[in-house]
């Protein structure tokens, strides 16, 4: 039945056949506030519209992530893991389950010359279900259009560190 909670088969927009040197790769500059930018690659320039608010919301307060240890979920093109690492931040892990989009967010955060801010992990939200699972603890968690079906919901709030404290 349309608008049921089903997967839909997506292309994946990260995946690739070939990889192409960093210098081979067409990079699009993503100007946000405060003169901050980051490069990401053109082909990937469709960001999700929640993921740029998010980035502006960092952006406009520096200091909730400066010297602060971040992790964002479903991170995708990583936008948000990008320019937390530009606005200071003492470590960024950017997950996402699509082994793809995390290879991307490598390759930007390297092309951007702040890979040494930047860690990647493969992150499966269903797997958190599990009782062994667990992140480490971090400062900051965010996420930004990383949830597409209800079912995930349940996954997702399990991905929190545990111990960590529950948002609004």
């Amino acid at each position: 039945m349309a608008g049921d909670d089903e997967e839909a088969v997506m292309p994946d927009l990260f995946e690739e056949d070939a990889p192409a040197p960093l210098a081979d790769r067409e990079w699009s500059r993503v100007t946000l506030p405060n003169d901050i930018y980051v490069e990401i690659e053109a082909r990937l320039l469709a960001v999700w519209a929640s993921a740029h608010y998010v980035t502006r919301w960092l952006c406009e307060h520096p200091l909730a992530v400066r010297t602060k240890t971040v992790c964002e979920l479903g991170c995708g093109a990583g936008l948000p893991s990008l320019a937390c690492a530009r606005l200071g931040a003492a470590s960024v892990l950017g997950t996402d389950y699509d082994e793809s989009a995390i290879a991307a967010l490598e390759r930007a955060a390297a092309w951007n010359g702040i890979d040494k801010y930047v860690s990647t992990r493969t992150l499966d939200w269903f797997a958190a279900l599990e009782p062994d699972h667990n992140l480490p603890t971090f400062d900051l968690l965010i996420a930004a259009d990383c949830i597409y079906y209800a079912r995930a919901a349940p996954a997702l709030a399990c991905s929190r560190p545990r111990g960590a404290p529950r948002g609004p």
